[in-house]
Parts: structure tokens; sequence; C-alpha cells
């Protein structure tokens, strides 16, 4: 899935905070990846803290600072936190939007980060496939903790996918391929975990996140349309298959 940094200007900045901010950030489900991923890193979080080690984290492809934000409510300890992306609109959105002064966010190349060897504890990635994992496994200190969240070749929507095959953007690695590659880097403890998970969504929910992603290469109102009649008939929510994963590794 190729990055389009001029499809992430300031009116999509704008939309995606505001979609994430207007949503609960966990759900009730026992399979809850939001909810696992960021309980896997307050666990590593807790761990330095009783090392009485100062934790520094690193999010990269931070957007709107989705992952930063949720941090640092749910958790009061002393650790700082970089949130870097390469879209400047998003990081304008960020800093708009950031009121703890242990974050700091940084406009940066996910290929090529401007920190020295060993600077982070933590390295996390949220939903972004443009990364080095040569460049993540360099920034982390020795027994440092990386954990990728993502999704699968249906990019959380199975359905959509079908329906428009020539013009979704599937990702290229498998998650496997991910996890083969943190070995070969040296990473050891690495753990792979996949979910099958049906979710449901009205169709103004499908229309707000597909206008504010790039999944559908130029999706319109007319495409709206036709999964409003596909899938939407004579229904509210529709049932969508989504395939997240998580994927941990320590260095």
């Amino acid at each position: 899935m190729s990055y389009n940094l001029s499809f992430y200007n300031n009116e999509i900045a704008k939309k995606r905070s505001e979609y994430f901010n207007s949503r609960p950030s966990f759900t009730n489900r026992k399979n809850d990846t939001n909810r696992i991923f960021f309980k896997s890193i307050l666990k590593e979080v807790n761990s330095l803290i009783r090392k009485k080690q100062n934790i520094s984290i690193l999010d990269i492809g931070t957007g709107t600072g989705y992952v930063p934000d949720i941090l640092c409510y749910l958790s009061k300890f002393p650790f700082s936190i970089v949130g870097v992306d390469l879209s400047k609109p998003m990081i304008k959105k960020a800093r708009e939007g950031c009121g703890d002064k242990r974050v700091k966010y940084v406009v940066a190349d996910n290929m090529s980060l401007p920190f020295l060897d060993a600077s982070f504890n933590i390295v996390t990635n949220k939903l972004t496939t443009q990364f080095s994992i040569d460049e993540v496994i360099r920034v982390l200190k020795p027994g440092g903790y990386f954990i990728f969240k993502e999704y699968g070749k249906y990019k959380g929507f199975k359905e959509l996918s079908n329906i428009f095959a020539r013009r979704f953007k599937t990702t290229r690695l498998k998650p496997a391929d991910y996890a083969e590659r943190l070995y070969q880097g040296g990473l050891t403890e690495v753990v792979l975990q996949q979910y099958s998970i049906i979710r449901k969504y009205s169709i103004a929910d499908i229309n707000r996140i597909l206008e504010m992603s790039s999944l559908i290469t130029g999706y319109n109102s007319d495409d709206c349309r036709h999964i409003e009649k596909t899938l939407f008939l004579h229904k509210n929510r529709a049932e969508f298959t989504s395939d997240p994963f998580i994927l941990w590794g320590r260095k």
C-alpha cells in the first residue's frame, strides 16, 4: 500500500481527528485489539517504572496523535513520547490537540528516522505499513520493545475489498512476513496474533472512514450509494469482516 502524502491535507487531518475523538477508544469485546494494543504498551511501561528507568516512547506514523493521546489519558507515569509523521497537516493537527507536556511531535520520514541509535525503550506503530523495520530496530534500546497493530489482506473491510477489487488498496506483505523480518532483524520474543472479527457499521460511519482514508482510489458519492445498495439493503447497520493483527518483538 503506497503512501499518498498529498491525500493527507488539512481537511483530511481535521476529519480524522474529529472521527477518532467522537468514538470510544475501547469496546467490551474480549478480543478488542485496540485494548490489547494499549494494555501491552502500558504493561511494558509499568515494567520499566519498576526498574526505575527513564521511559522514552516513539510512535511512528502518528497521524493526528491518537496513540500519544490515549497513552497519556490512560497513564500518568513520567514517560516521554515522540510522535512522527511525514504529513505536515497531520502533525499540525496533532500539535493543536496536544495538551500534555510529555508529548512532542516531529515531521519525519519513518524510513529514515532522525534519532540516534538506541534512543527509545518502546516503539509503537498503529496502522501504518510505510515504515522501515531496520530503522525501528536501530532506534530501539537494547531490550527495547516494539509493538505493531495493523490489518491483514482486507484492511479491516473484506466486503469492501470484494466490491472494489480493482480500486481497493491491499498491503503487499502478509502479517507473517512482518514477523519474519523482525526475526531476521535480530528481534527476539516475536509474537504474532491474528484475529477475525465481525464489526457493524452504519453507512454514515463507512462513508466517514472512506472519506478520510485512501482505501478506495477515487472514492466518491457514487461509491457510497453503491455500498448502501449492495450491503445496507433494508438495514441500518451492516456487518464487515475485520482482519487485525498485533505483532510484538524485543531487541
